[in-house]
């Protein structure tokens, strides 16, 4: 499709890096090797920042990295309504799953008693709510499990300490499981209460011998746990705060996806719409790969246009986003906050109030309202509201583009 730049057409895949896609990891290179270090012994670390800057993708990273490390293919999304018989089983699941793959190189475990023995218990186990779905052991996505003691607890920690010993004993190391849990969002993925809830369940099994878990969340949460969760402060060793890559590190991450492919073009989009882009995006690259991608389809087409400038983008999001303006436009209640939000992205929920001249309770409800159309952003620090117009607003329309 981008025959024109020579640039491969997957660029701006935004799925976090993984096995197969090490070599793309931009960044953080102090972090990584402290983690590192510190995953080779028994640990818990919090991994936590805004949503789209690459948690997933630098735990990925750092476990998969490891040699003689045992560590399943994929991150375990956590649901609400887990308890820590569906926690369990779900990692067991995982790590049986990684040892049965055909491309795993831990193949040479599957021979061992105890490993067929579970692998032989959980293929028999046909409870699509709980996640695990016969010898697939598919991880489910859904949020609707129901507590159910499909096998016995005792019998699930039992299977999780001799997991443990085997691979300890295989690759001689003090912690040579790394488990990464991801979707621990306050107020996306999780209500607080569901989160205090789900690490009392789990909080025990946190401290099995011979795993180390890397625990991705939102900004706040290693200190929300310790402040609700009893003991979770001795049980968590370490809280590191993933920060946005800079926009040098973003370019070099582009250009790494376009030497990948052998291709030899440039990246097309000036220098000066991408820091646009990532300054309102709070340098969220899952953002700016969004973005990116909807402005090379729309341009790859137009013979004249070999570089999309500033003026292209406020042009293309101006004329995809003005009917749903105007339409905002007729309501005197919506159009104000969305105005003022526009305007002065980052405003608190006290400053807009003041600014609309609206009670906080009414400026809370139209908000949230507005967030449910796509036009504004609410993110939650501590317990203050800070709200962003929506990306292609802030490009189409905002003062700051204009």
């Amino acid at each position: 499709m981008f025959e024109k730049w020579d640039i491969p057409d997957n660029i701006c895949d935004n799925y976090p890096i993984g096995l197969n896609s090490l070599d793309l990891f931009v960044g953080h290179s102090r972090q990584t090797k402290f983690l590192s270090d510190l995953l080779s012994n028994k640990s818990v670390v919090i991994l936590e920042g805004e949503i789209g800057v690459g948690k997933t993708s630098m735990g990925n990273y750092i476990r998969h990295s490891k040699k003689d490390f045992f560590s399943p293919f994929q991150e375990i999304p956590c649901k609400p309504k887990w308890d820590n018989d569906t926690f369990m089983g779900i990692v067991l699941a995982a790590i049986i799953k990684e040892i049965m793959r055909s491309e795993s190189s831990y193949k040479k475990l599957r021979k061992h008693e105890t490993i067929q023995e579970i692998n032989e218990r959980f293929s028999d186990i046909k409870l699509a709510n709980l996640g695990i779905t016969g010898a697939g052991f598919g991880i489910s996505k859904g949020s609707g499990l129901s507590r159910s003691s499909f096998i016995n607890q005792t019998i699930l920690i039992d299977y999780l300490v001799k997991v443990g010993q085997i691979i300890r004993e295989h690759y001689h190391q003090s912690a040579p499981i790394i488990i990464q849990v991801n979707n621990l969002d306050i107020q996306y993925s999780f209500y607080e209460d569901d989160l205090i809830r789900l690490f009392n369940e789990i909080r025990d099994t946190l401290q099995i011998p011979n795993i180390s878990w890397i625990i991705c969340g939102d900004t706040g949460l290693g200190n929300f746990l310790k402040k609700n969760v009893p003991r979770a402060g001795q049980i968590i060793n370490t809280i590191m705060t993933v920060d946005p890559l800079s926009l040098e590190e973003i370019l070099k991450a582009f250009d790494l996806r376009i030497k990948k492919e052998n291709m030899k073009g440039k990246f097309p989009v000036e220098r000066s719409l991408l820091k646009i882009i990532y300054d309102i995006s709070n340098g969220s690259f899952r953002e700016i790969l969004n973005i990116t991608y909807q402005l090379l389809v729309r341009y790859y087409n137009e013979p004249l246009v070999t570089t999309i400038t500033s003026e292209h983008a406020r042009f293309f999001f101006y004329e995809i986003g003005k009917r749903n303006v105007e339409k905002l436009k007729r309501s005197n209640i919506q159009y104000p906050v969305f105005e003022a939000v526009l305007n002065n992205p980052g405003i608190n929920q006290k400053e807009l109030s003041k600014l609309v001249n609206k009670q906080q309770s009414n400026v809370s409800r139209v908000s949230k309202e507005l967030e449910a159309l796509g036009y504004i952003t609410i993110k939650k620090k501590g317990r203050t509201n800070y709200y962003y117009p929506d990306i292609k607003y802030h490009i189409g329309f905002a003062r700051a583009v204009q």
